[in-house]
């Protein structure tokens, strides 16, 4: 292969994390105006802080105006989930059992500079009307109550560490099986 033409493109970075499935932050890189350079589809190289990161497929024919593209995981975020059991408890009056569970969601940044960091999380729905699920505690999150998303949008300082709290209790009859977690 022989390259053809280098760009050096200005882009939004931004770190996505998803603490409940997976412990490392996923940086992407979005590009606004890109139909400017006239891409063709096909495959390209990454490379990011000097470095190759991979190989990507651009999307050429795509009609948005913002081009994202993945770079892989970063390890210079820590991020991790842990539930509190002390804050953690089942209750049971009468023919309905409640249940709370409280998690602390933790992100460092061990990077030189300032970064955009966007933390997904999820609590219950309920699929009956006899379940009721109420969120305690978001710490800022936006949440939408249809699906249970949970939303942070932070800025890490460097070497700045930011703890999260996510708390919810679920009523539901004795009788019903429940998984919370």
């Amino acid at each position: 292969t022989v390259p053809l033409k280098n760009y050096e493109i200005p882009a939004i970075y931004e770190y996505y994390a998803v603490p409940r499935l997976e412990k490392d932050a996923f940086l992407v890189a979005r590009i606004t105006d890109w139909d400017q350079y006239n891409f063709l589809e096909g495959e390209a190289s990454l490379y990011f802080e000097d470095a190759f990161v991979g190989r990507s497929v651009l999307e050429a024919r795509s009609l948005s105006d913002t081009l994202s593209i993945s770079l892989g995981r970063d390890r210079s975020l820590v991020i991790g989930r842990e539930k509190v059991d002390t804050y953690s408890k089942t209750r049971t009056i009468g023919g309905s059992k409640t249940e709370t569970r409280r998690f602390k969601i933790m992100a460092r940044n061990k990077k030189p500079q300032t970064v955009r960091l966007k933390i997904f999380d999820q609590v219950p729905v309920a699929a009956i009307d006899d379940i009721s699920v109420e969120l305690l505690e978001k710490s800022g999150a936006r949440f939408n109550q249809q699906t249970g998303d949970l939303l942070w949008e932070l800025q890490l300082s460097p070497q700045a560490q930011q703890e999260l709290f996510v708390e919810y209790e679920v009523k539901y009859p004795k009788r019903e099986r429940v998984m919370l977690e």
